[in-house]
């Protein structure tokens, strides 16, 4: 069984997301970087982060199901005194995945994966942050190159925050 089959049977086996209807999916692509300090919404079919994104001041960053995120590089999220809600379903997962997936590999270089997503100083007053309905795939934690020396961020048990009904592949932190 193909990988992505996998992944996305493991979400399957999970209840459905509740009832939030999505937004419809864009065909055209987005390229995004940099700061994001207010409220914004992906609904691209395609995401492509060109740079580190920080969620900031209390900003809210909407990722539509059916939208697939990737980064061109080793960068990552960063939420920052802000909020991702993440609206992934089964049949339409929102997918967080490198731009060169071919070249990833268990080393610890940058080769082929991403930074992950870390949540920084998320005040209790702010809206929730929540990844409901995702794939997390090629995000690695290279010690000395992340926000802390190495702490991963995404996969498996290197996930900071909350998490529901997703699915982690090829994915590794490491200290």
């Amino acid at each position: 069984m193909p990988a992505a089959d996998v992944v996305r049977g493991a979400i399957a086996e999970h209840e459905a997301s509740p009832s939030v209807p999505p937004p419809p999916v864009r065909a055209t692509p987005l390229t995004v970087a940099g700061d994001i300090a207010q409220d914004t919404l992906w609904d691209a079919a395609s995401v492509l982060v060109t740079a580190d994104v920080t969620i900031r001041d209390g900003a809210v960053l909407t990722v539509a199901s059916g939208v697939t995120v990737r980064f061109d590089g080793y960068f990552g999220l960063v939420v920052r005194d802000g909020a991702l809600q993440a609206h992934g379903t089964p049949q339409q997962p929102v997918v967080w995945t490198t731009a060169d997936p071919g070249a990833f590999d268990a080393s610890q270089d940058t080769a082929g994966c991403w930074n992950g997503i870390t949540f920084l100083n998320v005040p209790a007053a702010n809206p929730a942050s929540f990844l409901r309905g995702c794939v997390l795939e090629h995000a690695k934690a290279v010690p000395g190159l992340g926000l802390d020396d190495g702490a991963p961020r995404a996969g498996g048990q290197c996930l900071d925050g909350p998490a529901a009904r997703c699915a982690w592949w090829a994915t590794r932190g490491s200290k």
